[in-house]
């Protein structure tokens, strides 16, 4: 690629991708990390044509993505489709973007119908990939080793120049955040945050399920059952968060780990605009035969205290029954105990 110098510029993935649109594997390329006037430059420089798309966040925050490629007219339908539009993926609009991006059109198909599952693909071989490989592609195996000679370029590039290299900078999961604000408002608890989304079937508003009260011994009629401020629901989702981190990442027959799938490419917080990675992990117990699969984005609500998560990729809940056996948080005990003694278990772990 001429000029391939002025990749150095940028941020390790956002150069990776653009080499990757410049060589043409990808027709246009979206980049949703932060982004300023060097970054425009720079593609403008290389002939990839950016143009910024603003949308808006269902909290009414305005984002803005930035699109690049050698196809204008498909920049063009692009952001004729989503500018100022509200940052959602109906089955439509992920189809069009699999088009316009250059994905095989049945690994899009497949991620409408099952989301993210183990498709078989060497972690090594995904990594390179900015779409998830649907189970015996076809066409996945074809592109890769042009992913991977575009990869090792970069790799060779970075390095040369800045020491810093893609596997460093890229390799670990959670990739950039931008820092937007948004007004604070009623939540769970009475709270301020809101990340914690309100739930159904939760008569005490403290985050949690009356059903799944009973099961993990919290008191269904009072949203802070060991009385230190803090509603049970938002308790419980950051104690498990900790327990994931702790996990092991190493498989093991007698204890429960972590897998970790994480993808080329960013998922956007639907609450306060904060980027980590579109992957996820699974939470595995091979005595019990549970597996759980935990996206980044609901990891990044967990964080703030909440079950519930809304990304532009994955919205959904965390089941905190499942997920206390599958880490064996001992919530499920046929007697009944406090939420004190149950926080003292947790504590220790």
């Amino acid at each position: 690629m001429k000029d391939a110098g002025k990749l150095v510029r940028l941020d390790p993935e956002l150069a990776y991708l653009t080499l990757l649109t410049a060589e043409g594997l990808k027709p246009i390329s979206r980049w949703e990390g932060p982004f300023g006037r060097k970054e425009i430059r720079t593609l403008e420089s290389l002939g990839l044509g950016p143009v910024v798309v603003e949308r808006k966040l269902p909290s009414g925050t305005t984002v803005q993505e930035l699109l690049f490629g050698l196809n204008r007219s498909y920049i063009e339908v692009y952001r004729r489709r989503f500018s100022g539009s509200p940052v959602a993926k109906s089955e439509d609009d992920m189809r069009l973007e699999g088009f316009l991006f250059g994905y095989p059109p049945c690994c899009v198909e497949e991620f409408i119908e099952e989301g993210y599952h183990e498709n078989g693909l060497p972690p090594e071989d995904q990594r390179l990939l900015f779409h998830w490989a649907c189970r015996g592609c076809r066409v996945t195996p074809l592109l890769l080793p042009e992913y991977r000679r575009i990869w090792d370029e970069c790799e060779k590039l970075l390095s040369h120049a800045s020491g810093r290299g893609l596997l460093k900078s890229l390799v670990g999961g959670i990739a950039a955040a931008c820092l937007i604000l948004f007004p604070s408002h009623p939540a769970v608890g009475g709270g301020t945050d809101p990340h914690v989304i309100y739930i159904a079937e939760d008569r005490d508003n403290d985050g949690l399920k009356d059903s799944e009260e009973t099961k993990l011994s919290t008191d269904p009629d009072d949203p802070d059952t060991d009385d230190d401020g803090v509603p049970d629901g938002v308790q419980l989702a950051k104690v498990m968060l900790k327990a994931i981190e702790d996990l092991d990442t190493a498989q093991s027959k007698t204890h429960p780990y972590k897998v970790e799938y994480a993808m080329r490419g960013l998922e956007r917080c639907g609450i306060c605009g904060e980027y980590v990675n579109m992957g996820y992990i699974v939470i595995v117990n091979p005595l019990k035969d549970i597996k759980v699969e935990v996206p980044y984005i609901a990891l990044h609500y967990m964080e703030h205290g909440s079950l519930s998560y809304r990304g532009d990729l994955h919205e959904g809940r965390v089941d905190p029954v499942k997920l206390a056996e599958a880490l064996e948080l001992e919530l499920l005990s046929a007697d009944p105990v406090t939420w004190g003694e149950v926080k003292k278990t947790l504590r220790r772990r």
